[in-house]
């Protein structure tokens, strides 16, 4: 159940990416990815990017449809000749639209959650009350909203703090905005940490890139000068387990104000100090249901009591990170599957 949220001023309509591609049903799909890659759909930010990777599909001016990406792989994964399959045929079974009208309300969360629990396409077409289109709603941008808003609405019912300065409140909008940018991995991951040590003023930020077996790469940092660097060091926790992955995966986030005062293991102390750690906030990065990495934001030589707000930003930026990876993984899978 969502909670009460009516006092918010977050408004649902800021969801809806509009001036998308319309293609129609009888267009190969070949000839709507060419469409799709066109230089003047791209334009910048997330936005943009997603108006280059779906289209709705359209005839006598009512949304049928929707194209994507995600579609497309699905296609060529099959062995099917994209000059040949007819966009109706690849978007027959794709979800139905929501009403413009259910997003005029914070409630209407609960209308758009409920699709995303039946539907696994990226992407959801929001239509006029007549059935025409209007846009595209991303998955990643809905569950974002609800995270976020839920966050706000149990702080605000349990112990309220002081509203952050307009300042952090900029310079998050600003990092989570370059963070979107970009369709290159590396790109997002370095923005990501350079902004979250901006935000939180620490010693280090790391992104922790995990592998089936729990151990893992150090794929981009941020650090004060003077501070040894960890970048790219191969790490085997011994504590990390099965049990261990579980809570992460579905969103947990760990705050240590010191490592040598905290309920944990000898084993993850010793491996903690010895990336000169002594107070961590740790967030998960989960990539449609599946713990990708982790970010880690660190002071190195101090005890540090991270606050309800820092766990807030980290949540906020982590899921950002999380909806531009996926963009910019899907975006190049999708270039070398056409080149082939």
């Amino acid at each position: 159940m969502l909670p009460s949220v009516d006092s918010s001023p977050f408004k649902l309509q800021s969801l809806i990416v509009r001036d998308l591609l319309t293609v129609s049903p009888g267009a190969t799909v070949a000839e709507a990815i060419a469409q799709m890659q066109r230089p003047d759909l791209a334009g910048d930010g997330q936005d943009g990017q997603i108006r280059s990777a779906c289209a709705l599909v359209v005839e006598d001016q009512r949304c049928v449809g929707l194209l994507s990406a995600q579609t497309v792989l699905q296609l060529i994964a099959q062995g099917d000749c994209l000059d040949e399959v007819t966009v109706g045929q690849a978007v027959a079974d794709t979800v139905e639209g929501l009403q413009e009208s259910d997003l005029d309300e914070l409630s209407g969360l609960s209308t758009v959650l409920n699709h995303l629990r039946t539907f696994k396409e990226a992407y959801i077409p929001v239509l006029s009350d007549q059935g025409a289109p209007v846009g595209v709603v991303s998955r990643d941008a809905v569950e974002t909203a609800i995270q976020v808003v839920t966050s706000l609405d149990h702080q605000a019912a349990t112990a309220p703090q002081p509203q952050p300065s307009i300042d952090r409140e900029h310079l998050l909008s600003a990092v989570a905005d370059q963070v979107r940018s970009s369709l290159e991995t590396q790109h997002v991951l370095n923005y990501a940490v350079e902004g979250v040590r901006s935000l939180l003023d620490c010693s280090r930020v790391i992104v922790y890139q995990l592998r089936p077996d729990f151990s893992g790469t150090v794929v981009a940092e941020a650090l004060d000068a003077g501070h040894r660097s960890v970048l790219h060091q191969e790490v085997q926790d011994p504590c990390v387990s099965p049990e261990w992955i579980e809570p992460y995966r579905s969103g947990k986030i760990r705050a240590i104000n010191d490592v040598y005062d905290a309920a944990i293991s000898l084993c993850h102390q010793e491996m903690l100090t010895g990336f000169d750690i002594r107070a961590k906030l740790m967030a998960p990065i989960v990539i449609q249901g599946e713990l990708w990495g982790l970010i880690v934001a660190s002071h190195r030589d101090r005890p540090h009591v991270w606050t309800p707000r820092d766990v807030l930003l980290l949540r906020q930026l982590s899921t950002q990170v999380a909806i531009a990876l996926h963009q910019a993984i899907t975006h190049q899978q999708l270039q070398r599957e056409l080149q082939t």
